[in-house]
């Protein structure tokens, strides 16, 4: 575990190279490396929101459950990037978000309170944590944006273009979902994009 833990530091001071030794040392004491499989539950709804997360390998699904059962697909994120829920700002609120493993995943589980205790000492760990809060924003904002005024092949093109990845990492159903269709229409949307390729 040691070995794999030196190499998931080296990964991160390369992605966020404007981090020295020193800085991930601190970090390092709000951070826990855990591996999750295939559909493992990393949060469960109705638990507290204390933790951030930063994605070293795999992909996940952030969701809600409606009343009736049904799912809603808030985010879809590859490796190399962070999420949480948002209720983590609020000091020890409850969260109903879930998130699941789409891919067996590499993720480092880091504690809120503890990371806000470093940042309020160290400006590069500050801009770390700027810069994972101004993703998740534009990635949440992407999605209101693309629900609230575009038709289901414009926000599969603009998904498409913006984060091609996604396509290569999770099932149909739950980009469907995201993008507030049926699997069905997604299917057609896709298969009459071939078409026009042809």
């Amino acid at each position: 575990m040691q070995q794999q833990e030196q190499l998931v530091k080296q990964q991160f001071l390369t992605q966020f190279n404007f981090l020295s030794e020193e800085d991930m040392e601190q970090l390092w004491t709000a951070v826990k490396v855990e591996q999750f499989p295939t559909k493992g539950r990393i949060r469960a709804a109705g638990k507290r929101a204390e933790k951030i997360y930063y994605i070293v390998s795999g992909s996940i699904r952030g969701y809600f459950l409606e009343p009736s059962g049904e799912e809603r697909t808030l985010f879809i994120r590859p490796a190399g990037k962070f999420f949480g829920p948002p209720e983590v700002l609020q000091a020890y609120a409850v969260s109903d978000l879930i998130v699941e493993a789409l891919q067996s995943c590499l993720l480092l589980t880091i504690d809120h309170q503890a990371l806000m205790r470093i940042v309020s000492k160290s400006l590069s760990i500050a801009r770390l944590y700027t810069a994972a809060l101004e993703e998740n924003i534009l990635v949440l904002v992407f999605r209101v944006k693309i629900l609230a005024s575009k038709t289901p092949h414009e926000r599969y093109e603009i998904l498409l273009k913006e984060y091609p990845e996604i396509f290569q990492q999770a099932p149909l159903k739950y980009i469907a979902n995201f993008l507030g269709i049926t699997p069905t229409s997604l299917s057609r949307i896709i298969k009459r994009k071939q078409n026009e390729r042809t």
